[in-house]
């Protein structure tokens, strides 16, 4: 055996992280992208005149999860890591009156707010995505995420994720989101499943996106041997309690 394997091999890796951090090609938007209209703000004095109407839940940011899951792709794939990316700061609502089809729920994330690949949350996701990685290689790929290449949180501070319409009967429903990332609107159909325990309910779902319906050019190094791949995974759980007065001041 070649005693300086392990070393040739770690060198390769550290050479292809700094790729991955420094060789990015600019996004490349598709023309069908619809902008975003103007910042997003949490509509919190629409959900104070809903309580009016129907039971309006406030949620719980730290009963509630939304969790992104980054996959690696490429012939040296095995390289790379999967990562497990965690919202920890929420701002959100749901409204569910006894017809469910008149529902409605917002959440808004900062994308400041989000943490990746903590090692309880790799051991609890395993498979794949098990193993600890060093703070450094977590630390170097925030910043990547947050960066002009990837989420660009300087110039879009928030994620909006917005119920437009539901349908069904409970527990379960479909809903029809609008999904606003990188200042650019999207929609998905996600099944949910509701769950109430006197003053509080539960919400859950999982659906996919992909980063270049967004106008994100996934990170790409190796002359595209390693890249993380386009679709992301999204589950999320999100606890309400219930409000008879919920927001009674407006703004954010």
């Amino acid at each position: 055996m070649d005693a300086h394997r392990p070393s040739r091999i770690r060198c390769v890796v550290l050479a292809l992280a700094a790729l991955a951090g420094g060789c990015q090609t600019a996004p490349h938007p598709p023309a069908a992208l619809e902008p975003a209209a103007g910042p997003i703000t949490f509509p919190a004095d629409q959900y104070h005149r809903l309580a009016q109407r129907g039971p309006v839940y406030v949620v719980d940011a730290d009963a509630s999860r939304v969790a992104i899951y980054v996959y690696r792709t490429g012939p040296l794939a095995r390289l790379g890591h999967n990562h497990v990316v965690m919202a920890t700061r929420m701002r959100g609502a749901i409204y569910l009156p006894d017809d469910p089809g008149d529902g409605r729920f917002d959440l808004v994330l900062p994308v400041e707010g989000l943490a990746l690949d903590r090692p309880e949350w790799r051991r609890e996701t395993a498979g794949a995505f098990d193993g600890t990685l060093s703070a450094d290689a977590i630390e170097g790929t925030r910043k990547n995420m947050l960066g002009a290449d990837v989420l660009d949180g300087d110039r879009y501070p928030r994620i909006a994720i917005r119920a437009t319409s539901v349908a069904g009967g409970l527990p379960v429903l479909t809903v029809k989101a609008d999904i606003v990332l990188h200042g650019v609107r999207n929609s998905v159909e996600v099944p949910v499943r509701v769950t109430r325990d006197g003053d509080r309910i539960a919400v859950e779902g999982q659906f996919r996106i992909r980063q270049t319906d967004f106008g994100i050019e996934p990170f790409s190094a190796a002359a595209g041997a390693l890249r993380v791949g386009d679709a992301l995974g999204i589950h999320f759980r999100l606890v309400g309690e219930h409000s008879a007065d919920p927001f009674p001041t407006t703004g954010e």
